[in-house]
């Protein structure tokens, strides 16, 4: 697992108040709901440096998909530099 991803899993468990979290259960499944994922966006914003649409995000079922996306913007500001 890469520095992002570890970082992200990181940020949910502080959330959730848990230790270990999965990355391919659903949202709601681990116990996130809206208040809890918006601040999941907003944690992830700041840790990286990025900003992620909500139109975009609100597709996305599992830890792992947002974590993939968020990487994908990550990635695409390094390029704009």
């Amino acid at each position: 697992m890469n520095r992002v991803k570890k970082k992200i899993k990181a940020i949910a468990c502080e959330i959730l108040g848990c230790k270990r979290i999965s990355f391919r259960k659903r949202f709601r499944r681990i116990g996130f709901e809206s208040l809890s994922f918006t601040e999941l966006v907003v944690k992830t914003e700041e840790a990286f440096g990025i900003e992620l649409l909500i139109d975009e995000i609100a597709r996305f079922r599992t830890l792992k998909m947002f974590a993939v996306y968020a990487e994908s913007k990550i990635d695409d500001s390094k390029r704009h530099l």
